[in-house]
């Protein structure tokens, strides 16, 4: 009996690390792609949010954190400036901060993340 567990143990422990390394490959698909839209289109704020959500899916808060400040100079720079990237629906400028906050919290910068989380609420 204690043999069929451990078998049983081993199989689920081998079909999470092939989910992990199937989530891996596809974060980093999409980085890759979002990488190459914020080339190709620097005043593509979601560009820069997608991209900064991989970032946080792979803990790298620091770039991520950059990529969410990005998002938010680009959505207040170009919003209503480019009628090509204005089809495409922004989450907005709250999100943005919300996760520009997450990311400081995570940094351990905790009056910053707060200062996020407010100007969040208020827009």
């Amino acid at each position: 009996m204690k043999t069929i567990l451990k078998a049983e143990s081993g199989k689920r422990n081998d079909q999470s690390q092939m989910k992990e390394s199937v989530r891996k490959a596809e974060i980093d698909k999409a980085f890759v792609g979002f990488s190459n839209a914020c080339v190709d289109k620097p005043e593509f704020a979601m560009a820069y949010f997608q991209r900064g959500n991989c970032y946080m899916m792979m803990h790298d808060y620091k770039r991520a954190l950059y990529d969410f400040s990005a998002a938010i100079l680009s959505e207040t720079r170009y919003t209503g400036k480019n009628s090509e990237l204005d089809k495409v629906k922004s989450v907005g400028l709250p999100t943005f901060y919300m996760y520009g906050g997450q990311c400081n919290y995570y940094l351990g910068q905790y009056e910053e993340a707060l200062a996020h989380y407010e100007i969040a609420l208020q827009k």
